[in-house]
């Protein structure tokens, strides 16, 4: 299988709870497999257990911040139901961070309306960092202007 395969189903689809959902993502084309759901999709159970999400990226490269992968696409409005889950069976929800390699994704349920998509995000620690440096960078100038 490769990144760029495609499978499309006309029927609604139901993946199993605790069930894998697998997606290989290349970082050179910037394309991943990708389900196209004509039908309901439905994600594990009502009860909660969801389907394991599990995002591979070729060759494991650091993305750019923004690098966005459409992994299913529930077409024509159609309902999707239920949540991906990780490794440690907590539910991913809308915006929740996932960490595959170099890498850390936000995904969202619904991008662009009916679209699963895994977005790169910078990681976690260097936005703190970021944010540690430059607040200390404006304290510093204020105390020099002050003296």
């Amino acid at each position: 299988i490769v990144p760029t395969d495609t499978f499309t189903t006309s029927n609604d689809l139901f993946m199993d709870p605790l069930s894998r959902f697998e997606v290989l993502m290349d970082p050179t084309a910037i394309t991943s497999q990708m389900l196209i759901a004509n039908g309901e999709f439905t994600l594990g159970s009502p009860s909660g257990l969801g389907v394991y999400l599990d995002p591979i990226i070729a060759n494991d490269t650091l993305l750019d911040d923004g690098t966005k992968f459409t992994i299913i696409d529930y077409q024509d409005g159609n309902d999707l139901v239920g949540l991906f889950m990780d490794d440690n069976l907590k539910l991913l929800r809308e915006g929740d961070l996932i960490t595959e390699g170099l890498n850390t994704f936000r995904l969202s349920y619904h991008d662009g309306g009916s679209m699963v998509t895994l977005t790169t995000v910078p990681e976690p620690g260097s936005f703190v960092l970021a944010v540690g440096l430059i607040g200390g960078a404006l304290m510093w100038r204020g105390r020099r202007k002050q003296a």
